[in-house]
Order: C-alpha cells, then sequence, then structure tokens
C-alpha cells in the first residue's frame, strides 16, 4: 500500500471499532465465539509461518477438544505452548504491564519451554540466519542491541493509537527483533507474539499477518536487507482489519 492507503485502511478500523465500542458489552455467546477465532487464528497461523502444515480445521479439532491428528510432538508441543502464551498476554494487558526486557524473556521462555529460572538467556554463539543471507549480531553485541530496541519499544507505547505510526511501530519492534535474533531460536515467534503484545496494548486485536510462510520471509528479508517495514506494517492493517469486520459480523444482530 502507499501511505494513502494505508491511512484509508486506518479510517475504516477506527470506524469499525467505534462501532464495536458502542455494542458492548458484547453477549456471552458472540464474546465467546470471538475468543474462539482469535485463539484459532492465532494458532493456525503462526504454525503455518514455522512451517506446519496444520490446516484451520487440525485446529478446529484441537479447540474443541481433541488432538491434532496427524500432526508432531512438535507440533503439538508448540500449539500448547503458544495458546498458553496468547492467555498470558491478555492477563498481562488487564493488568496494564508494559513491554520491557523482562518480559520479552517471559514471552520467550513460554515460547521455548524454558522456565524462568532456566532460561538460557541470549544465544552464546554467531548465527547466520540462512532464510535470508542475514549474519545476525555478534553475541558480544547482543545485550546493547536489545537495550536500544527496548527503548525504541518505550518510544512506541508513546504513540497514540490511532495514528498510522502505531502500526509502522509494530512493525518496527517485529522486524527489530529478527534483526537481533537475540536467542537462537524462536525468535520469530517471539517477534510475532511481541508485535500482537504491542498491538493490544493499543486497542487493537491480537493479530499474526495472514500470510504464507513463503511471503512472510521475503518481508522479513526485505525489512533485513533495505530496512523496507512497509509490507509488514500493510500485512498488520489487513489482519486488525480483518478482524474488526468479523466481530461487526458477530455482533450486528
Amino acid at each position: 500500500m502507499d501511505n494513502e492507503s494505508r491511512e484509508t485502511t486506518l479510517r475504516e478500523i477506527k470506524k469499525k471499532m467505534l462501532i464495536l465500542s458502542g455494542r458492548k458489552p458484547y453477549a456471552a455467546g458472540v464474546r465467546d465465539f470471538a475468543a474462539h477465532v482469535e485463539k484459532k487464528d492465532w494458532l493456525q497461523r503462526n504454525l503455518r509461518l514455522e512451517g506446519s502444515s496444520v490446516t484451520p480445521e487440525q485446529v478446529e479439532s484441537l479447540l474443541d477438544g481433541g488432538l491434532l491428528p496427524g500432526a508432531s510432538v512438535w507440533e503439538h508441543l508448540l500449539t500448547q505452548r503458544l495458546e498458553n502464551l496468547l492467555g498470558e498476554m491478555h492477563d498481562l494487558i488487564s493488568r496494564g504491564i508494559d513491554i520491557d526486557l523482562k518480559l520479552i524473556s517471559t514471552f520467550h521462555n513460554m515460547l521455548s519451554g524454558d522456565s524462568a529460572e532456566v532460561g538460557t538467556g541470549y544465544r552464546k554463539r554467531s548465527i547466520t540466519i540462512e532464510e535470508y543471507d542475514y549474519v545476525a549480531p555478534l553475541a558480544a553485541e547482543l545485550e546493547q542491541e536489545m537495550k536500544r530496541l527496548d527503548a525504541r519499544i518505550e518510544e512506541a507505547e508513546r504513540l497514540p493509537a490511532g495514528s498510522i505510526d502505531c502500526f509502522e511501530a509494530a512493525a518496527r519492534i517485529h522486524d527489530g527483533l529478527l534483526s537481533i535474533f537475540p536467542y537462537g531460536r524462536d525468535d520469530k515467534l517471539l517477534a510475532r507474539a511481541v508485535t500482537a503484545y504491542y498491538l493490544l496494548g493499543k486497542g487493537y486485536p491480537a493479530v499474526v499477518p495472514d500470510l504464507s510462510e513463503e511471503k512472510y520471509n521475503r518481508l522479513v528479508s526485505r525489512a533485513l536487507s533495505v530496512g523496507d517495514h512497509g509490507g509488514m506494517t500493510d500485512a498488520l492493517l489487513a489482519a486488525v482489519r480483518e478482524r474488526t469486520e468479523l466481530l461487526l459480523q458477530l455482533t450486528a444482530y
């Protein structure tokens, strides 16, 4: 999108959210179904972007109390961890907890399965991210790089929720974490989780971009190589617009 198209999309989102605020409190059935849709999208899209072939129907079966038929142990574990993290995010937002390095570490521990006491901390070796042909910062640079990112997130949290700058900042948070790859594992999951939490804090839904793994990697690669965050900004706007449109339909009657 160009800047004008982004502003138009944001105006649509704000209009929908204003209508939705007038329909609250939602009926219990609507509220439960909206939470179900959020969880399904959160699980299925994250799994897809991690290279899983789990289908929306399989995720639906899981949420109905079943298992993921034909899924690997890793997919079952990741699904459980993602579901737990989404619940934790909503709880933290309700308590007004802002993003900081401690919160980022907590999210990573939940995604990786490490306990808060046993968390591995930042990676101890240099890495090259093959799918992006990208050499991440040296291990010795990670603490300083994360402090810089923390300062940028603190600035982003002061932005007004109704501005396009908010979505651009969300994209920069996502791409900024991936420019560091601080842990060397589960960093892409972490970047999406922190981005979703930032948007939640601005009053928007918790979303994951509705992209193929290939397109997602192209957007990340472009951000890392030339600093272009426009593609991720557009993907986040589209995901929020889609969710608010669905909520409008659910609350129409």
